[in-house]
């Protein structure tokens, strides 16, 4: 059974060699026409955007709220003081959180009072449960006052996935623009997977013999057949267009209650994917038994865990199942919004988003600051409570040269100060935007003047007005 380690771990790097668990942060920054993503009912500015192929957007979220890296990597800690501090703070469910996404194509246009929006996206997530009863078992030995003979393990929901995401979707303005309404569907392609439904281990550990009952269930989809790697040959069709396929939905509303304040609510990424490609299930559900005839109970010099861990992997009989398809669901968002536009360039929001993953729901909460300075420039800055984490202080600009947008932004800018390494986000990225000409704030104004002026522009604006100025003072004379 050691192929289920390599096979895993394969799973693993195929996965993630792609390379945000919250997107309070994209929730109220309307200037980004992709954002549109993560709120259905959003105000849209434009009318067009266009992402710049694998240019549009690019995102990159690290999140380790279980412990604090600055503590670990403290120089007054030795090695066996950061490792044991990880131990006694780590429970059972805390995760790590690794996303990579990247707009392969994204564009965005208006009808009448509707918006269309339609584009590919490729996504890959790493959910990593810190099997911690393992670790503490492994570190401290099975003879040890901390584990006394007893391991119990359950519920590790540890996931990897990556697809390619094909969306449309369409908003609708009502009641003179106070309510809209928007939904998006999503046709999937899944590209790996790597997950555990099942990881009930009860074992008691004694002298003579080690006895488990087990309920342990690992489902794996590679690109590739793991058994007969050099038979792979690459078929972009696959690639696009495979057999692990799936939907998911998104829906959205908001409400301008009176003028300025506005409320909203969306759901994002309610679907699943069924895996059929290249899949493997490895169960053990029984009673085991082993011996450790070769290990010395008690003794520190002869725990090897290498080699423990191998032996035990072959006692739990791991029965391989080829072939059988599953299903797993996405990790869905639900998000509610307050938002209070002290002017039509200043506004204020309050946000709360339940991120669900399985069975585990995970609560964060923003406050953010949005500024449309000017048509071409807008300045957003957040503080979000994720997952108990409360030192994440988010920022990001967006300019508008001319049609070219571009735009820059990142949950954490603590991460420069080295005062919270537990958390990296960047999300940057590059459209062609044009307002449209009843754009909030400036209804009064021009199409043309909808854009930003040029360099020559500004040059005969001010030769005009100083020879009004010169004008007005001879008629004064």
């Amino acid at each position: 059974m050691k192929k289920l380690a390599f096979t895993l771990g394969l799973s693993v790097i195929a996965a993630s060699s792609a390379f945000a668990q919250s997107n309070i942060t994209q929730f109220n920054f309307e200037r980004i026409g992709n954002f549109h993503q993560y709120n259905p009912a959003a105000y849209q500015p434009y009318r067009a955007v266009v992402g710049l192929p694998a240019l549009s957007s690019l995102n990159v979220t690290f999140h380790n709220p279980s412990f604090d890296f600055n503590t670990v990597l403290s120089p007054e800690f030795t090695a066996n003081q950061s490792i044991e501090y990880i131990l006694e703070t780590v429970q059972p469910g805390n995760r790590i959180f690794i996303e990579q996404s990247t707009d392969l194509m994204f564009i965005g246009f208006r009808t009448g009072k509707g918006y269309w929006s339609l584009g590919a996206q490729s996504r890959t997530f790493m959910n990593f449960e810190y099997p911690i009863d393992i670790l503490r078992m492994v570190y401290y030995g099975p003879a040890s006052e901390e584990i006394d003979g007893q391991f119990s393990m359950s519920g590790n929901q540890t996931q990897v996935t990556s697809y390619l995401n094909y969306h449309v979707g369409y908003q609708h303005e009502l009641l003179d623009g106070k309510l809209r309404i928007g939904g998006r569907f999503k046709w999937l392609n899944g590209l790996a997977h790597a997950s555990a439904p099942a990881s009930q281990i009860d074992a008691t550990l004694d002298a003579t013999e080690w006895s488990f009952r087990t309920n342990v269930r690992a489902n794996i989809s590679a690109p590739v057949d793991i058994e007969n790697p050099s038979e792979f040959v690459l078929d972009p069709m696959d690639l696009l267009f495979g057999d692990n396929n799936g939907y998911a939905f998104d829906f959205g509303a908001s409400y301008e209650v009176i003028k300025g304040l506005e409320v909203s609510a969306a759901i994002t990424d309610f679907g699943s994917i069924t895996w059929r490609n290249n899949t493997r299930s490895y169960v053990s559900n029984g009673e085991y038994t082993w011996d450790g005839q070769d290990y010395a109970y008690g003794d520190e010099a002869g725990f090897n865990a290498d080699s423990i861990i191998s032996d035990v992997i072959d006692a739990l009989e791991f029965e391989k199942l080829q072939g059988e398809e599953f299903t797993t669901s996405l990790p869905s968002n639900i998000t509610v919004n307050a938002r209070y536009n002290i002017t039509p360039k200043h506004g204020f929001a309050f946000t709360y988003q339940l991120n669900q993953w399985n069975t585990r729901e995970y609560n964060n909460f923003g406050v953010s600051y949005m500024g449309n300075w000017s048509k071409w420039f807008s300045f957003y800055a957040s503080y979000a409570l994720v997952e108990g984490d409360n030192t994440n202080v988010g920022v990001g600009f967006s300019a508008n040269l001319g049609p070219v947008q571009l735009y820059m932004m990142t949950d954490d800018i603590l991460l420069v100060t080295g005062e919270n390494i537990n958390m990296m986000n960047l999300r940057f990225g590059m459209n062609i935007a044009v307002f449209r000409k009843d754009l909030r704030g400036y209804e009064d104004m021009d199409a043309e003047d909808l854009t930003t002026p040029s360099v020559e522009t500004i040059e005969v604006d001010e030769e005009d007005n100083s020879e009004e100025s010169n004008d007005s003072d001879e008629s004064d004379k």
